[in-house]
C-alpha cells in the first residue's frame, strides 16, 4: 500500500523542478511537467488494476487527484510566469527573467 502513496507524492513534488529552467524556456518546463503527469497517470492506472473497484471515491483516489491537480497548477504557473516575462520584456525592452 505504501507504493501507492509515496510514489505519486514524490513524482508530483518533482514537478516543482520545472521551475529550475529559465522562465522563457517554456519547452523544457512543459516537457518536465507533462512527463511527470503521464507518469502519474500510469501509476493511477496500475493502482486501479491492483485495488478493488468501488462505486465511490476513496481517500487514495482523492490523494491521486490532488497529485494530478498539483502538476496542473504548476503547468498553469509556468504559462502565467512565461507570459509575464514576455510582457515585461516587451514593455521595458530589457531582459528581466
Amino acid at each position: 500500500m505504501c507504493q501507492y502513496i509515496k510514489r505519486p507524492g514524490l513524482i508530483a513534488s518533482l514537478a516543482c523542478l520545472a521551475s529550475v529552467f529559465n522562465p522563457t524556456d517554456i519547452g523544457n518546463r512543459f516537457q518536465t511537467a507533462l512527463a511527470l503527469l503521464l507518469t502519474l497517470t500510469a501509476i493511477n492506472y496500475a493502482t486501479s488494476d491492483a485495488l478493488p473497484t468501488l462505486p465511490y471515491l476513496t481517500r487514495l483516489d482523492k490523494y491521486h487527484d490532488m497529485c494530478h491537480n498539483l502538476v496542473f497548477v504548476i503547468i498553469a504557473q509556468n504559462v502565467v510566469f512565461y507570459a509575464w516575462c514576455q510582457l515585461t520584456m516587451q514593455c521595458t525592452g530589457e531582459e528581466v527573467c
